[in-house]
Formats: structure tokens, sequence, C-alpha cells
């Protein structure tokens, strides 16, 4: 029964030590390329959604500088993907003070593009795309808007000085007509005894 019950503890135990070890980072060089790929590819976005959540209750000053700071790793190291996505997600977020979809794109273009992340990560990216290209267009349908209520403004600043200039010779022509008359009822009065 003692034997039974330690090799019930061992085999136990063993089984917790296999599943709460981690599994290596094996990588292998790309002889065409010269760089190292990961054959343990990561899954990105559990953190980017927590990250996202935590960037966005950050005063502004606090997010831009994490905007620069993240973008010196960025440029510092290309195969920096956890930053990249990173980057493209405060560049992209609806509640993000730093939002800019024009900087966000090419960003979000080249990881999708880069054959080095999970599809839940490309998939996650897909939708940041899609998110940051329907900003895109609701920006330039903002800016064609207030082209044409510019210019809506001017012709309607035009049409009121018409307007103001009519109304000013409308004026003018009932004071003369008054007077006009004004002379004829003088005249017609002297010309009576």
């Amino acid at each position: 029964m003692n034997t039974q019950y330690l090799t019930l503890c061992l085999f136990s135990l063993l089984l917790h030590g296999c599943a709460t070890q981690s599994t290596p980072n094996i990588e292998t060089t790309d002889a065409h390329l010269g760089q190292k790929q990961s054959n343990a590819h990561h899954d990105y976005v559990s953190p980017l959604l927590q990250f996202s959540e935590v960037f966005t209750s950050l005063p502004t000053e606090a997010q831009k500088k994490l905007v620069h700071e993240t973008n010196q790793v960025v440029l510092a190291d290309s195969h920096a993907w956890m930053d990249k996505m990173k980057l493209a997600t405060m560049l992209t977020l609806p509640n993000s003070d730093v939002r800019d979809p024009s900087k966000a794109q090419p960003i979000l273009q080249a990881l999708i593009q880069s054959n080095m992340l999970t599809a839940t990560d490309v998939a996650y990216l897909k939708l940041l795309q899609e998110i940051n290209t329907a900003h895109l267009k609701l920006l330039q349908k903002t800016k064609e808007e207030a082209k044409n209520a510019e210019s809506l403004n001017q012709k309607y600043e035009a049409l009121q000085k018409k307007y103001d200039a009519l109304a000013q010779k409308l004026t003018d022509l009932k004071n003369i007509e008054k007077s006009l008359s004004e002379r004829e009822v003088k005249a017609i009065e002297k010309s009576q005894p």
C-alpha cells in the first residue's frame, strides 16, 4: 500500500513538473535572410488586450511618452514583434489620445505581411487595420465635408452681400420715390389757391 501511494505521489509530482515546465524557444537561422526565426510562435493578443486597457487609462503625456519609448525600441530592433504590435495598438485604439491612423497603417500592414505571427495575432491586427481604415475614411469624409461647408459658407456670404446691396438699392429707390411724391404733393398744393 505504501509503495503504491509513494509511486502515485512521485508520478503526480512528475506530471506537475512537466505541466509547469515552459516549452523552450527553439531558434533557427534563416540562411536567406540572415535573421533568427522562432519556431515557437507566441500569442500576443491576450497581453495586448490587457495592455490596451491600461494604456487608455493613462494621462495624455504618459501615453505620448510610452509611444515614443516603444517607437525607439522598434527602431532599434526590427524583430521586436510585441513592441511593434503595442505601437500599432496605441496608434489605432479609438480611445487613445495619441491615435494616429496614418502612422499606424504601415506598421499594421508590415506586421500582417511578416509571416512571423500566429493566426490569432494576424486576426487581431486585421481587426485593428479595419478599425484604422474606417477611421481614415471617416477623417477623409470629415475633411471633404469641412471643405464643402467652407464652400457653402463662402457662397452664403457672397449671396448675403448681394442681398444687402439689393436691399440698399431698394431703400434708396423708396427714398427717391418718397421724395418725388412729396415734391408732387407740394407742387399740387402750390398750384391750388
